[in-house]
């Protein structure tokens, strides 16, 4: 025990220390900036040593560690702005930080057996984590609240969280408790089945819908640029129906034959009257590949290309609406390859809108004759 602790506190020492202020291994000769350099903790590093301390800790020194934790978090809810890397919006930023080290001290408390401390704090983390339609990722907060659920003899509230994680990808830890309370709640296991059916179908609406929330705004740039083959295309001739623009270029992962990967979704876009069009911002044309079923472009000017769509990482796919909007961006990882299903709701979900505006544009107005 007194092992595991001190080996608990040299990576915390790391993550506050190395991990969070920027400290280096093998320190190299020091070069004064003109300008300093701004370091961010590792919000990252500190939640997972705070959850692994909620978890190792013997009972008697949690109460220390829940105060820690305290005073992180009072950080995170006012957004203090030593926490916050360049470029992040707080709020959303933030939240998912709020909600791991509120997860750690309901587990703390857990483990103290507090556990209306444990469920206040638990509940909080589900609120700040998966509130906001997050369906995947960090899940560990619903484990948590179905031991508590089930301490506290909830068995309905258990096999509901336990169910929550099992379908967000935790199968290995949360299939095991939520059989056995299933079971002695219900005598069998029959039903099961269609209870995951049924939040699974539940978290794919929320992901869908989240896929489609909070459209952005920007104007789809105004250009001219050639074709690998075929006459040049202009902005003014994509406008008026679904557009999707693809942009990549040989220095990202993943864009090795992208190209290629690209032709299930212009297929769709054909069915739907829209077009997909890739933008090469690549140095050599050459190396976008062979010709494809959708029209390539390769601007004279990569470097102004990159400026006017807006594109630091690469592989790039706005989704465009019919008035000449970006609404949607995937980025990087995100779009390599590209998640074909998830770019077709968010268009599908662009020609609905338009479509109804159209209806409520062309329905007689009040006074006027039918």
């Amino acid at each position: 025990m007194v092992l595991k602790r001190a080996w608990l506190l040299a990576i915390a020492c790391m993550a506050i220390s190395a991990g969070c202020f920027g400290v280096r291994s093998n320190p190299e000769p020091e070069v004064v900036s003109a300008e300093p350099v701004r370091l961010v903790p590792n919000l990252d590093s500190l939640s997972n040593v705070l959850a692994a301390a909620a978890d190792s800790l013997p009972p008697n020194e949690l109460p220390s560690l829940e105060m820690r934790i305290r005073e992180w978090l009072s950080r995170l809810e006012f957004e203090d702005p030593a926490l916050l890397p360049e470029g992040e919006t707080p709020r959303r930023y933030f939240r998912l930080y709020r909600g791991r080290l509120l997860d750690a001290l309901g587990w703390a408390a857990f483990r103290r057996q507090d556990l209306k401390q444990a469920e206040a704090a638990l509940v909080s983390a589900v609120a700040e984590i998966n509130s906001r339609g997050t369906t995947s990722g960090y899940a560990d907060h619903f484990l948590h609240l179905g031991r508590v659920y089930a301490g506290r003899g909830r068995w309905d509230e258990a096999i509901d969280v336990f169910l929550d994680a099992e379908v967000r990808g935790m199968g290995e830890r949360a299939t095991p408790p939520l059989e056995t309370i299933y079971r002695r709640r219900h005598g069998s296991l029959r039903g099961l089945d269609d209870l995951r059916a049924s939040e699974r179908a539940r978290i794919e609406d929320e992901r869908q819908q989240l896929l489609v929330a909070r459209p952005l705004r920007e104007r789809l740039p105004d250009f001219g640029y050639p074709r690998r083959t075929g006459p040049p295309l202009v902005t003014g001739t994509l406008i008026g129906r679904p557009l999707v623009l693809a942009l990549w270029d040989t220095a990202c992962d993943g864009c090795s034959g992208y190209a290629s990967r690209l032709g299930e979704l212009a297929t769709a876009m054909r069915r739907r009257g829209g077009a997909l069009v890739g933008v090469w911002i690549g140095a050599d044309p050459a190396a976008a590949g062979p010709p494809q079923s959708f029209a390539i472009v390769v601007p004279p000017d990569r470097d102004r290309a990159r400026s006017d769509f807006g594109v630091g990482a690469t592989p790039q796919i706005l989704v465009v609406d019919e008035s000449g909007r970006i609404r949607y961006r995937w980025v990087g990882a995100n779009a390599a390859p590209p998640p074909i299903d998830d770019i077709l709701v968010q268009v599908d979900h662009l020609r609905r809108r338009a479509a109804t505006i159209r209806s409520s544009s062309n329905r007689p107005q009040s006074g006027e004759a039918r």
